[in-house]
């Protein structure tokens, strides 16, 4: 990259461009009319970086100026030919001839020109054509700057550097991050962690989440403070929601309303996996839902974006989300969590040496009951820790470890196995957290088994006196490792394949068998308004086997709002009116829904069955 010139004066930045001093110098030096070369200038960042926001702060200053700008966001104006064909036309009053090479006669009109175009990725598609319109453009005197997320390298595959200088927008550093709470005020280092952590030092997130902060201090008394339920419950999600919908206090989907709400249904259903595919999300919300937000959402500054297709929610926000939806939405989590698996199952079966990447999405769904993860990877995920391999401090032949470290690389714990020759298998022989830190040997465990697949056999050999042993015990043995009489435990999936392995232990957790499940749901609705009897029903004994008895009302509501219980009238609709609402007896309401005595107690019975199937099924 091109550092800027010493002789040429840089503007002063505006205070707004807090954290991109060195870019808006640079920006200015390479665009000076004065500069020998002057390439096209590509700001190059994710969604969220501040690209448009410095782009606009340019555009002023130089219009401020007294220089020719102009400013296009081709977002707004469209992502056709016919779109750019009709705004180039009206923009420079020019008449494009019916050939596309002859566009670049409107050069004529670049002399002295800053031409701006935000969100150029946009326009990919006509970059064979629309490419030289620029070149020749920026020949004839014209100063040239684009915006986008996309990789410089897929858009200008072999671009001369002459032609093209990218000036990437990289996150916020931490110095830059605290500067900017403390213009906000923010000065409590909870609260700033807190705006840190959410943001990731992504720009348009952390003056979003500092304001929110700002706005909750300023709405409670001045002698109150953000006690500890509201910091580490309501505030984060709170701060979210801002961003999401500004103004709005709750996202529709942690009401158990979210079946329209696409955005927020596409951002709790990506919360699920590390790395999720449009494939995936249509496979759990649908392609209507998928197609309404996609744009909106993959232009969000929540994601980050990989290649092949894949996107993710960065992990200390997607904790929170998924948090958050398994609270809101148990029901519709589990739904989800069943189609996740399976997709990634059949990612197993259909490719080669993908188990890896499979384990790395799935590990998050193992649970033993609803939104309890049985490796807890909400609790390491959300830390910036490293899995290192220390195969070379081991003396005996065929030993391996691997440590966890922190930030600071202080070593938090360590794994010690051995392969076994000639019977392919893998033996741990020790495990231990420095700090007592449970995370740590649940992640080091789930690290050995992502890279054992081709090991038929697993053995923990660790004896009944270490301390991991008691904690481990109850996770092996969900996970299929047999007790043997040497005290050791084994997983041996060499009869059959790692498939119906990934089937059992991604199973749904099921409590004890109902006599009458339809009986048992209609207790329930009948009960619906009052916790004490509702926590006395079968229905609860049942859920109490399998999840928090807290959270049985908010299950069973989802599913009520959520699952399908018949397009025809009668279903959702009649159970509401009739157990909820209570509009009538059953006489009223099949004479109020223009049903006859039978069709309106047939669909009734069809609802609560349906109803049951959903809940237990």
């Amino acid at each position: 990259m091109m550092e800027p010139s010493l002789t040429v004066a840089s503007p002063m930045s505006p205070s707004s461009l807090l954290g991109r001093h060195e870019e808006w110098a640079l920006l200015n030096t390479l665009t000076d009319f004065s500069h020998p070369k002057r390439p096209i200038v590509y700001l190059f960042g994710p969604s969220g970086s501040g690209k448009s926001h410095v782009a606009e702060q340019f555009f002023e200053y130089q219009r401020h100026c007294g220089k020719r700008a102009l400013y296009s966001q081709a977002r707004l104006i469209g992502q056709n030919e016919q779109d750019i064909t009709r705004y180039v036309q009206q923009v420079f009053e020019f008449e494009p001839a019916d050939k596309k090479c002859e566009w670049s006669q409107l050069a004529f009109k670049a002399r002295d020109l800053i031409w701006i175009i935000d969100d150029y990725d946009e326009w990919r598609r006509h970059q064979l054509w629309f490419w030289p319109v620029l070149t020749d453009m920026r020949h004839l005197g014209a100063c040239i700057v684009l915006t986008g997320k996309e990789a410089p390298q897929r858009l200008w595959a072999g671009q001369s550097e002459h032609v093209l200088e990218t000036l990437p927008l990289a996150d916020f550093d931490k110095e830059t991050m605290l500067e900017i709470c403390r213009q906000f005020e923010l000065h409590d280092p909870d609260l700033v962690s807190e705006a840190m952590a959410i943001s990731r030092g992504r720009p348009r997130l952390l003056y979003a989440m500092a304001q929110g902060i700002k706005l909750v201090k300023d709405m409670l008394p001045p002698e109150s403070h953000l006690n500890a339920n509201l910091f580490h419950t309501q505030l984060p999600m709170f701060l979210i929601e801002q961003v999401c919908h500004p103004g709005s206090r709750r996202m529709r989907w942690r009401a158990g309303q979210g079946s329209h709400q696409s955005f927020d249904l596409l951002m709790a259903a990506a919360s699920l996996t590390p790395i999720f595919t449009r494939e995936l999300l249509n496979q759990l919300i649908g392609h209507n839902a998928v197609n309404e937000s996609w744009d909106e959402f993959t232009n969000s500054p929540f994601l980050d974006v990989f290649q092949g297709g894949y996107f993710g929610l960065y992990k200390g926000l997607r904790q929170r989300i998924r948090h958050a939806t398994q609270q809101a939405r148990p029901w519709i989590w589990e739904q989800w969590t069943r189609k996740t698996a399976h997709y990634f199952i059949n990612l197993v079966e259909t490719t080669e040496n993908s188990f890896p990447f499979v384990w790395e999405q799935l590990v998050g769904l193992i649970r033993w009951k609803l939104g309890h993860s049985a490796f807890e990877v909400d609790t390491w995920q959300e830390q910036e820790w490293q899995i290192i391999h220390e195969s070379d401090l081991n003396t005996q032949e065929n030993t391996e470890s691997f440590s966890v470290i922190d930030e600071q690389k202080r070593r938090l714990g360590t794994l010690t196995f051995f392969r076994s020759h000639p019977e392919p298998k893998l033996v741990i022989t020790g495990i231990v957290s420095h700090d007592n830190n449970m995370a740590v040997p649940f992640m080091l465990f789930s690290h050995v088994i992502k890279h054992s697949v081709q090991y038929p056999k697993i053995v923990w050999a660790l004896t009944p006196q270490h301390p991991m042993t008691s904690s481990f015990h109850a996770l092996l043995h969900y996970l299929g490792f047999i007790d043997h009489a040497d005290g050791s435990q084994i997983l041996d999936y060499s009869q059959g394949s790692v498939i119906p392995w990934l089937q059992r232990i991604l199973r749904s957790p099921q409590g004890e068998p109902l006599e009458d499940p339809v009986q048992t749901v209609q207790n329930a609705l009948q009960v619906l308004s009052s916790d004490i009897a509702l926590n006395e029903t079968n229905l609860s004994r049942y859920w109490q086997s399998i999840a928090h008895k807290g959270t049985l009302r908010t299950w069973f509501l989802d599913a009520l709002s959520s699952a399908d219980l018949g397009s025809n009238i009668g279903g959702r609709t009649l159970l509401v009116l009739y157990y909820l609402k209570k509009q009538g007896t059953h006489e009223e309401l099949a004479e109020h829904l223009h049903l006859s005595r039978a069709t309106y107690f047939r669909n009734h019975r069809t609802a609560l069955e349906k109803l049951s199937a959903a809940l237990f099924d």
